[in-house]
């Protein structure tokens, strides 16, 4: 017999087939409560019967009254789009003082549907429904996000230096603690405070010739000499400062002189306060 001429038979699809919801004419519908699992009083329930505003007020009551760090927002099918707004309006009002993460689940949602006739039964009907968990927390207080308090451009402004010797000055300070490190552990014994400290010596030397030539192009080449003056004198301010206070640590520490503590971090008392002033009359300028 030719295969040809036979009927094509349709393959079954073995995908299971999503089980269609309950409908009578003869029963009265009636969904039953969502179940509530977590009851602590940080979490929260947000359906789209709650109001916006005064959920927004009784989470920034729990979070600045209460002991807690934390919030948990709760929400289900079409209420999820405004459990979204509520955790995004808590955060934007916080000024970067909150963060959040979500989580998505299932729950089993109950209808009950009640006959309306007494040759009628009463039935159940099970379904499944998405839920989102949005966990609100504060940002820990002892992490001081400092790129997000100051600019580059700003530093540069307030402290008087220019990008190369803010490098030059990190790069030294971390060679420093290296130095430190080693010599607390005990591994460089005969390594003195002078040789620790030599890195950010080495960092004051090649920021004052780098001051010295910026100074001398700046009052060849600029007609306003007096800002060139100004921005080589500060610069010798600023070098003096940290290169005494520099020396009276490593004398201090290596016990060559007995002084206070007062009187080394003298200079650096008075050098913060220059910067202060400082930025108080560029920030009268702006």
């Amino acid at each position: 017999m030719d295969h040809q001429n036979q009927p094509i038979k349709k393959q079954k699809n073995n995908k299971p087939e999503h089980q269609k919801r309950f409908f009578s004419e003869n029963h009265s519908f009636k969904k039953r409560p969502t179940s509530k699992p977590y009851q602590r009083k940080e979490d929260i329930y947000v359906t789209n019967k709650s109001n916006f505003k005064a959920q927004i007020n009784q989470c920034e009551t729990i979070l600045n009254t209460e002991n807690t760090n934390e919030i948990f927002l709760h929400c289900v099918g079409n209420a999820i789009s405004r459990g979204i707004n509520l955790a995004l309006t808590l955060v934007a009002n916080s000024n970067n003082g909150l963060g959040y993460e979500a989580n998505t689940s299932f729950i089993e949602l109950i209808d009950d549907f009640h006959p309306l006739h007494d040759d009628e039964d009463f039935t159940l009907q099970k379904r499944l429904n998405s839920c989102l968990h949005i966990r609100i927390y504060r940002h820990s207080k002892n992490i001081i996000n400092f790129a997000k308090m100051f600019k580059l451009s700003e530093l540069v402004k307030w402290l008087g230096l220019s990008e190369f010797e803010i490098f030059t000055n990190l790069l030294t300070l971390w060679i420093f603690t290296m130095l430190l490190s080693i010599r607390l552990g005990g591994y460089l014994p005969d390594l003195d405070w002078f040789g620790i400290f030599s890195p950010l010596f080495c960092s004051d030397l090649s920021n004052g010739y780098f001051c010295v030539i910026v100074g001398i192009r700046m009052f060849l080449n600029n007609d306003n000499r007096r800002k060139s003056f100004n921005r080589f004198f500060w610069s010798l301010k600023f070098l003096i400062l940290t290169v005494v206070f520099k020396y009276l640590l490593c004398r201090k520490l290596s016990g060559e002189q007995n002084l206070d503590y007062f009187e080394v971090f003298a200079p650096l008392f008075v050098l913060l306060q220059l910067i202060a002033v400082r930025a108080c009359q560029l920030s009268n300028a702006n």
